[in-house]
């Protein structure tokens, strides 16, 4: 007989859970209402098919651990845990992720981290069941207050809240420690080593068919843009076809591919033979990044890396007309929305050499301001140290100090522009930075306006 074996802490979140959900159920008609449709969209076999898929995929998993003496039916209540706590959660984010590389390594890091230990360690002895059913909502309580710290900017909230929550960590660990101390002799190391090391080999067996899952959806999204407004129809079962037979399955060169559809519609089997080729010749520079004259300007696979310590890594370098290039980052917001600050990093050039770098700071609300400012300043110098390799005391005097400026340094041209906006009842302003790789330089679009 199959049995889950609950610890008090588990009952008590799931009382809990049952508590909340007939309190809500009962207290807002709406909930219960909206069931219904989102009942009926779970139904759709298209997503029915991701997660009997999904399922078979777990399902082989764990009759290859079993066979290999990993798994019984002991562990069913870890793995339905881990079911519904990883593998639907990464299920249902990999379509956010922008780099399926880094989204899965971003996975396996939290699932064999130090603090994936230290929760495990945390949990394996529970208090008794009054104890943990009064401290959940107490937890709980203070864990929303710290997040709603973190926008209200209030500080001893944040700290208070903080204290709490890791009081409540160290003493479950020290109630776990006291109970493998007690009860050394009548534990079961491998048991435990085992019951442990479980979802880390579950997470890491199930992340080959989530990468295969993002292949999938990147097919599909191009093959609706093709079907829409990417391609003639007469040619759209080569271009298609073309696709699967040059990229198969590499995730990187298809989210390429999808971009460069949305960039530019393919008319010819000539014009999609040359979008495919670009791609492709883009990613093999990435992997092996020509050598760039210092006097010409730079790498656009180097500099695309100047700014990732703040955050700021361009897309995909890019043909914007003809012979130039672009790549650029989203913009990202330095305060809360809804009229957020926000910082961008620009490159442009030709196909091999990037000979403009560009910050873009747009303050929106002036009340955080000097905030934003601080983080653009911090930018800008770490731009130009990694662009000339040092920063002289004239130039960071310019950044600190000046609103405005165009100066000529080690033949490079080094310009910062402000110009005023207005929203509404809201006003603000955006400051450019740029470094250009020679000062006749004038980048596309640029003209006699400050670009």
């Amino acid at each position: 007989m199959i049995s889950l074996d609950l610890s008090n802490r588990e009952i008590a979140i799931l009382l809990w859970i049952f508590c909340l959900s007939i309190f809500l159920l009962g207290k807002y008609p709406d909930i219960r209402s909206a069931f219904r449709p989102v009942f009926r969209s779970l139904m759709n076999w298209r997503i029915l098919s991701v997660f009997f898929v999904a399922g078979g995929w777990v399902f082989v998993c764990i009759r290859l651990l079993s066979d290999l003496n990993l798994w019984s039916e002991k562990d069913l209540k870890e793995t339905f845990v881990w079911i519904f706590t990883f593998a639907l959660v990464t299920l249902f984010n990999v379509n956010k992720s922008k780099n399926e590389h880094d989204f899965l390594v971003s996975s396996i890091k939290g699932t064999i981290g130090a603090s994936v230990f230290v929760i495990y360690v945390a949990e394996l002895y529970a208090f008794p069941l009054l104890v943990e059913i009064f401290i959940y909502p107490v937890l709980v309580f203070f864990v929303i207050a710290k997040e709603f710290s973190k926008r209200d900017d209030c500080k001893i909230l944040e700290y208070t809240s903080e204290f709490i929550i890791i009081s409540f960590l160290v003493s479950a660990i020290v109630n776990s420690v006291t109970h493998v101390l007690e009860n050394y002799e009548n534990i079961d190391g491998f048991y435990i080593l085992k019951d442990f090391c479980l979802p880390i080999i579950l997470s890491i067996l199930y992340l080959p068919f989530v990468y295969l899952f993002s292949v999938f959806l990147t097919y599909e999204r191009i093959y609706v843009h093709l079907n829409l407004f990417g391609c003639d129809e007469s040619i759209r079962p080569f271009v298609k076809r073309e696709i699967f037979r040059r990229f198969g399955i590499n995730a990187d060169l298809l989210r390429r591919v999808e971009k460069a559809l949305r960039r530019e519609k393919i008319r010819t089997r000539a014009g999609a033979h040359a979008i495919f080729s670009d791609v492709q010749g883009i990613w093999s520079k990435e992997r092996y990044p020509p050598k760039v004259c210092s006097s010409e300007g730079w790498s656009p696979f180097w500099a695309n890396e100047y700014l990732t310590e703040v955050g700021l890594v361009p897309s995909d370098y890019y043909s914007l007309a003809g012979e130039f290039w672009s790549a650029e980052t989203s913009l990202v917001d330095l305060s809360k929305p809804p009229f957020a600050d926000n910082l961008a990093y620009y490159l442009d050039g030709d196909e091999d050499v990037v000979q403009r770098l560009k910050i873009v700071l747009n303050v929106n609300d002036l009340e955080s301001a000097s905030c934003s400012e601080e983080v653009f300043r911090s930018a800008c110098l770490m731009l130009v140290e990694q662009a000339m390799g040092n920063v002289s005391k004239k130039i960071q005097h310019l950044i600190d100090s000046a609103e405005q400026f165009d100066v000529i340094e080690e033949n490079r041209r080094i310009k910062m522009v402000s110009t005023d906006m207005a929203i509404e009842k809201y006003r603000g302003y955006t400051r450019k930075f740029m470094i250009y790789c020679c000062p006749e330089y004038q980048a596309l679009g640029e003209g006699d306006v400050a670009g």
